[in-house]
């Protein structure tokens, strides 16, 4: 996203119809993934729809947000297709114009493989469920005759004149609009690799709806185009050259052959012990986030839905698999050294402390925040008095019964506030 100046302006552009069962699909589909901040900045700048130019100080000061929360929210807006930014750049001041468009339908949405997976990875598998039943539709009663009127039955046409007027492509009108999501998926790389095994295969192949599924199913587990097409090739249950056009991949053996690819094996790990957290405050709000969701989800969450990057993956694969450490203590020390290194993971420092958390045998979040806040507190104290020059003392033996579970179950007050501004900038 390209920084702007509060000086700088902005205007809005409805590029799609609206229902009113739109804003419950946007809360029930969008709003777990996104945060209900981001979507509340999606109803403010459709509000301002065909209001013109302004400077976006005058959307910051009305709607109460800063400069930080509305661009972040805007990264995670376009990527999931319900917004796209246009910019020119100019001498005086800079100008964007953003597009919105209405959110998917539960059909739509839930038959879109990659938003399907991304809002269970989220939420699990019994909210999507509990979508399916809220949004199913009546089914047609059985054994009854469909007796309606036909259209010819009931107007009768006068057939001379001009009857059909064309719309004008220059000027389209208003309807349901979804941009497609973008990927990063290179179809030529992917026909290369099935070439170098199938030098007849051609791109006409594979039906265009095919290629969107496939690279769907690439994004949502991780996978390159190299491996997408290995996989294409390994069985005639996963692609079938005598099968008609449009149907010639079968999308459920695709899918199933990811899952059993996948070789993070910390997905499919427990999640530890949980944490007794009561209340609503940020840090409360962090830690069942941690208890409740694996190292791969919560890191996608701190990154506003980003994919994370594959050294991350890597990290949180030794980390979990190779170190034994729960997925709820890993959680807690990714979130921990995002807030303390300005949002870096560093594999070295990470895997440093995560085997202190490992030989204490930390086994919730909550102690392995308290545990690693200490030992930050502590280095810090060391290092003003190695800068001070005082001569060295003899260190304490190290405690011989194990940690033992904290007074107060939540930090100080301004901790807490600490936790709320990380929140917000994550």
């Amino acid at each position: 996203m390209i920084e702007a100046k509060p000086t700088d302006r902005y205007n809005v552009l409805k590029e799609s119809s609206y229902s009113y069962e739109d804003d419950a699909y946007l809360l029930d589909f969008y709003a777990p993934i996104l945060s209900l901040k981001t979507i509340g900045i999606y109803f403010a700048l459709r509000n301002e729809a065909g209001e013109g130019d302004k400077p976006f100080s005058s959307f910051y000061l009305h709607y109460q947000v800063s400069e930080g929360e509305f661009f972040s929210s805007l990264d995670g807006l376009e990527a999931i297709g319900l917004m796209k930014t246009f910019f020119l750049k100019k001498s005086d001041s800079d100008s964007f114009s953003f597009a919105l468009y209405s959110p998917r339908s539960p059909q739509e949405f839930l038959s879109n493989e990659l938003l399907n997976g991304t809002l269970i990875r989220f939420t699990g598998e019994e909210y999507v469920r509990s979508l399916q039943r809220k949004y199913a539709l009546a089914p047609l009663p059985e054994g009854y005759q469909d007796v309606s009127k036909k259209f010819m039955d009931q107007f009768q046409l006068n057939m001379s004149g001009n009857l059909y007027l064309s719309l004008s492509a220059n000027n389209p009108l208003t309807g349901r609009k979804c941009p497609s999501i973008s990927l990063y998926f290179d179809k030529r790389k992917f026909l290369s690799k099935i070439k170098e095994e199938r030098p007849s295969f051609q791109e006409s192949t594979l039906s265009k709806a095919e290629y969107v599924r496939i690279a769907r199913y690439a994004s949502l587990y991780a996978f390159d185009e190299e491996t997408m097409a290995s996989f294409l090739l390994s069985s005639r249950n996963v692609f079938n050259m005598n099968k008609e056009y449009g149907s010639r991949v079968d999308f459920h053996a695709l899918e199933k052959l990811c899952m059993d690819n996948d070789n993070h094996e910390y997905l499919h790990r427990k999640a530890g012990k949980p944490s007794e957290m009561h209340g609503e405050s940020g840090i409360a709000t962090v830690i069942r986030a941690m208890d409740s969701m694996s190292s791969l989800d919560f890191l996608t969450l701190l990154q506003k839905g980003g994919k994370p990057a594959e050294s991350d993956l890597k990290l949180i694969n030794t980390l979990v698999v190779e170190m034994g450490l729960p997925e709820n203590v890993t959680n807690a020390l990714i979130f921990h050294v995002l807030k303390i290194h300005n949002n870096v993971l560093s594999s070295s420092y990470v895997e440093k402390l995560g085997a202190s958390l490992v030989r204490e045998g930390v086994e919730t979040a909550l102690d392995a925040l308290n545990y690693l806040e200490r030992n930050t507190k502590k280095a810090g104290k060391a290092q003003t008095k190695t800068s001070n020059k005082e001569a060295p003392k003899k260190p304490s033996p190290l405690p011989k019964e194990p940690l033992s579970q904290p007074e107060k179950e939540t930090p100080s007050s301004k901790e807490d506030e600490d936790y709320d501004a990380i929140l917000d900038n994550l």
